[in-house]
């Protein structure tokens, strides 16, 4: 039922009926691709004979709920959950999932997918191949009502960066956002531009100055515009 390939110096995938895994000798974590949890058990111990091996150090979960984050830690320590997280998606806030992975939890898309960047006017600056064009948040009436959030969110920053005197950018006001939710909390937002990368640690000079008041706002920009489009699936 499990294959473990090119474990040994590099990277593997280790391929079931319902989950994929995959990761290097520093991390691996499991991701459901469908709705099942009848295998989570048997995917984690198996992992952990990797990691009891040698193998690799620590163990993750992606995507997952807290229900299964529960019957993973029952068969070995989980070190990361990654979780889609941000102003743009807050739904683990509401599935008990944060509470269960209050250690360690990893962030991806803190950026709402790019949408924070900036650059995304319209869905036609999205390749041909982005796969952002096969979300439903960019599509028709619910981007245009995503963008009007952005624009919003645009402003947020703007108003931090005149209390405060920083260039506060909407992609730092967003990582700091996210950062201030928690200290066990680390983002991984994607770039392939130094000069956005700079922008990405600006995050840490504007979470010092992050403050109740920032958090409040941000809630209620989102609670008066809700992301339209969203993924209203429920992790398994």
């Amino acid at each position: 039922m499990w294959e473990a390939v090119a474990i040994e110096n590099m990277s593997f995938k280790l391929a079931t009926s319902h989950w994929s895994v995959s990761g290097s000798t520093t991390l691996i974590s499991t991701t459901n691709t469908e709705s099942t949890l009848e295998t989570i058990e048997e995917i984690v111990k198996v992992m952990k004979e990797l990691q009891d091996a040698g193998k690799i150090e620590h163990l993750g979960l992606s995507e997952c709920s807290a229900e299964t984050l529960e019957r993973a830690l029952k068969i070995a320590r989980i070190e990361a959950v990654q979780i889609e997280y941000s102003p743009w998606e807050t739904g683990p806030e509401n599935t008990g999932l944060l509470e269960v992975m209050r250690k360690h939890s990893v962030a991806y898309s803190p950026l709402g997918r790019g949408m924070f960047a900036g650059a995304i006017k319209s869905p036609a600056d999205l390749a041909d191949r982005d796969y952002r064009k096969n979300d439903p948040r960019y599509q028709g009436d619910a981007f245009d009502l995503n963008l009007k959030l952005v624009d919003k969110f645009r402003d947020l920053a703007v108003g931090k960066s005149k209390a405060t005197g920083l260039t506060v950018t909407p992609v730092a006001f967003a990582l700091a956002w996210v950062l201030c939710q928690g200290t066990d909390f680390f983002v991984i937002p994607s770039t392939r531009s130094s000069e956005r990368l700079r922008e990405n640690f600006e995050a840490g000079r504007v979470l010092e100055k992050f403050t109740k008041q920032d958090d409040d706002a941000v809630r209620e920009l989102i609670k008066e515009i809700a992301v339209a489009g969203r993924d209203t699936r429920q992790l398994v």
